[in-house]
């Protein structure tokens, strides 16, 4: 930058050869202004020379005024213009500033006078406010969420704005439907429910919420809504915002919720009666042998609890099957198998129960149906649903078992001519605790978990179970499809139990807590001619194991102190010659007899226990047999 040369001329001389007292005047008086104001003010030669700088220039450009003077300005300056400009300083920073022009003259000769206000913070805002606004924009057009701007006039609702999530839900805010809230969508009568959000969030100054039913022909969906008033427009009309959120699934989520425990109240309700029906049966009928006289009344009392105790423990089994398996705790035992096998013995089984009803039971097994599964748990599969036929059909009706083997599957199908299944019930036969009736007599009894063990039983031999109905009082079929092994070549013979050897003198050592039990079980034993000794916990088991010398030590596993376990390894480690240890538990998963066996327990019996196998046990530790 060149300074221009001092001529010697004063301030606003054109040609003249000095400027007059009025002109020198005017300088004073446009310095004085200009200095005590606080926009830039620069006054610029035509050929872009500063000729003077305020204060607020120098400032500005961050240099001193005088040193401004003489410089080139950089800028084009058009007169007459308003417009913003980068300003380098002497820092190196670029600051922004709007300049306005105008023609002037300085001491005599033509020149511009620029205005420069400092609009660097402004602009930052405004930049701000763009990448906000667009930050914002992304997100109302990305989101998943219905959000949108509307206006109300009277009672018409408008919609001025709506993302893409809104128009793919409601439709083009443009169209209007017959009989629909214009741009919404959504039914007259539901319109007016909105009306009224809109009007609250006004009167109240605070977002308004409320979730409603949304009914389309594609179905119901329910929508979280959120609007909130923003203000009046120039034109006078009331505008809102709103956001919807599609909450189906968690209503539905409430819904199966509340319908869990209202099945939770029913099922607590049924194992109640399940429960108490039998106890009552057994405490009738020890009554009954207290008082009875004659042989015949004591042994059908005996009868009666024998059944109901076999009842009652069933229920149990199952209970702790559903437990189990919502754990993970179940593990199939599998071998090759006839399943003819499995499904005459699930016939015997239930034998009993269908000539309690009178049912006719018919049965049709082919041939090649060999399987890789678990026994038991196919027996338990076929009779869980045989006896659910025969619960659910009324007396003298006929019940078919028909399993063959079709392509490379095994399949196994259960029809009755009962009361049926109706349509809504079907897709939930095979939930938990889901019965098909419930009724004050609760003559069908069962705690509604059987379908479900069968289902899960199914599954974990990689087959599937179906149920199909032609609706009520017209039966019901289920049909159990597992995976079938491709030959028959190595079908195993089934293997007979060995006959246990005639009973003789064995030393027991029963060892129980609950004393009745212990005691009931010696007294069976000793009717058998065995030798028995009682003790109620686990040091006293030590010292009659010393004393006794037990052949079979009956243990149970929960004793106060030291429990079962410690018991059977601290006789196991006492002596080479230790006795035939049985555990005896109400604990009869997986865990429980894996501890057991590394106790040293040959046997695991889960309570309440069959009598015919523990007296089997005892019989085979005869010493001299």
């Amino acid at each position: 930058m060149k300074n221009r040369p001092d001529d010697g001329r004063g301030p606003f001389s054109r040609s003249a050869p000095a400027p007059p007292d009025r002109e020198r005047d005017d300088e004073e008086c446009f310095r004085a202004l200009v200095e005590a104001g606080a926009d830039a003010v620069l006054v610029v030669h035509r050929d872009g020379v500063i000729g003077f700088a305020n204060p607020a220039a120098g400032a500005l450009l961050g240099h001193a005024p005088e040193r401004l003077e003489g410089q080139p300005f950089g800028v084009p300056v058009v007169p007459g213009e308003t417009t913003e400009i980068d300003v380098p300083r002497a820092d190196g920073t670029v600051r922004v500033a709007e300049m306005r022009t105008a023609s002037t003259s300085w001491r005599g000769e033509p020149a511009f006078v620029a205005a420069l206000r400092d609009v660097t913070e402004r602009r930052q805002a405004e930049e701000a406010a763009r990448e906000a606004n667009a930050t914002l924009r992304s997100f109302y057009e990305a989101s998943s969420m219905m959000m949108g701007v509307v206006e109300l006039i009277g009672d018409e609702v408008i919609h001025v704005s709506s993302n893409a999530a809104a128009v793919h839900f409601f439709g083009d805010p443009d169209e209007v439907v017959d009989g629909l809230g214009r741009g919404q969508g959504v039914l007259l009568e539901v319109l007016a429910g909105w009306i009224a959000h809109y009007r609250e969030a006004r009167r109240s100054g605070s977002p308004a919420r409320f979730e409603y039913a949304h009914d389309a022909p594609g179905g119901r969906t329910w929508l979280s809504v959120t609007v909130g008033y923003i203000g009046l427009t120039p034109s006078g009309r009331l505008q809102f915002s709103l956001v919807a959120d599609d909450v189906t699934e968690r209503r539905q989520a409430e819904e199966a919720l509340r319908e869990a425990d209202r099945r939770k109240d029913e099922f607590l309700a049924m194992l109640a009666h399940e429960l108490r029906n039998p106890l009552a049966a057994v405490s009738n009928a020890v009554q009954l042998a207290l008082r009875a006289s004659d042989a015949d009344s004591r042994a059908w009392s005996h009868e009666v609890i024998r059944r109901q105790c076999t009842h009652l423990a069933g229920l149990i089994d199952d209970l702790l099957d559903v437990s189990r398996i919502s754990q993970g705790k179940i593990r199939l035992r599998t071998s090759s198998l006839d399943a003819s096998d499995v499904l005459r013995n699930a016939v015997e089984a239930v034998r009993p129960l269908m000539q309690e009803r009178g049912h006719s039971l018919e049965t049709s097994i082919g041939p090649g149906l060999l399987l890789d599964a678990d026994p038991t748990r196919l027996e338990q599969i076929v009779v869980n649903l045989l006896a659910n036929a025969a619960k659910y059909t009324e007396p003298g009706g006929l019940i078919r078992l028909t399993a063959l083997r079709d392509g490379d599957e095994a399949t196994i199908a259960v029809r009755d001519t009962g009361i049926g299944i109706d349509a809504a019930m079907l897709p939930r036969v095979f939930e938990p605790f889901t019965q098909a009736e419930v009724s004050i007599d609760r003559s069908r009894g069962g705690l509604g978990i059987g379908l479900t063990l069968v289902q899960t039983l199914t599954e974990m031999h990689g087959g599937r179970v179906s149920a199909t109905s032609d609706g009520p009082g017209r039966g019901s079929e289920f049909v159990v499809r597992l995976p079938a092994l491709l030959t028959t070549d190595d079908r195993p013979s089934p293997s007979k139990a060995p006959e246990p050897p005639p009973g003789r003198l064995v030393r027991v050592l029963v060892v129980d807590d609950n004393r009745d039990a212990a005691e009931l079980t010696a007294a069976l034993l000793a009717a058998e001619r065995h030798e028995v000794r009682c003790v109620y916990d686990g040091n006293s088991a030590l010292e009659a194991f010393r004393a006794f010398r037990p052949d079979v030590v009956l243990l149970d596993i929960g004793l106060p102190g030291m429990d079962g376990y410690q018991v059977a390894e601290a006789i196991r480690g006492s002596s080479p010659g230790a006795p035939l240890l049985v555990a005896v538990s109400g604990y009869g998963e997986d865990e429980a007899r894996h501890r057991s066996r590394a106790a040293g327990c040959a046997h695991h019996l889960v309570k309440p226990v069959d009598i015919d196998a523990l007296l089997a046990i005892v019989r085979a530790a005869n010493p001299d047999p």
